[in-house]
């Protein structure tokens, strides 16, 4: 079963990163116009034009990352493992169900509490309800979950 991120803020922020790549290569581009003498004679501006150049190649990264983050799997339930999206770095969390021990919902994320004592935060804001429901129905058929202390599944 695969839950997809839901839709919210993060085409607006894609479309801010994108903005501001565009912005600071028409800066970039009109600063060497202007000084193309100068910088041509003087090796020391190297630099700062190579750390502007990285800037706006990792704007774009950033804005085409959250244009595309709808489309990425934020959770992943196949045999029976649980697999969670951590950000554009960082590997994917898989945890073996049969490692959770219980699970709770708190504001605006589900916690999940291992044998280990680790705990593995989902947030809520990033599925939608009816997709928040299936995972909780899932997991309610291993796990122990609570709300307020209030039991919802067992």
């Amino acid at each position: 079963m695969k839950l997809k991120y839901k839709v919210n803020q993060s085409k607006e922020a894609g479309i801010f990163y994108l903005f501001g790549a565009i912005i600071n290569l028409l800066i970039l581009l009109f600063t060497v116009n202007q000084t193309w003498d100068v910088i041509s004679h003087i090796k020391v501006l190297t630099i700062p034009f190579i750390i502007v150049v990285l800037f706006i190649l990792w704007f774009i990264v950033i804005g085409v990352y959250f244009l595309k983050l709808n489309t990425i799997d934020y959770m992943r339930i196949d045999n029976n493992k649980l697999s969670i999206h951590r950000g554009l770095y960082r590997p994917r969390k898989v945890i073996n169900i049969e490692e959770i021990e219980k699970g709770f919902i708190n504001s605006d994320k589900f916690i999940l509490i291992l044998h280990s004592k680790k705990e593995i935060e989902i947030y809520i804001k990033n599925l939608l309800n009816k997709d928040f429901e299936i995972l909780t129905m899932q997991l309610s058929n291993s796990i122990l979950i609570s709300k307020n202390n209030d039991f919802i599944y067992n």
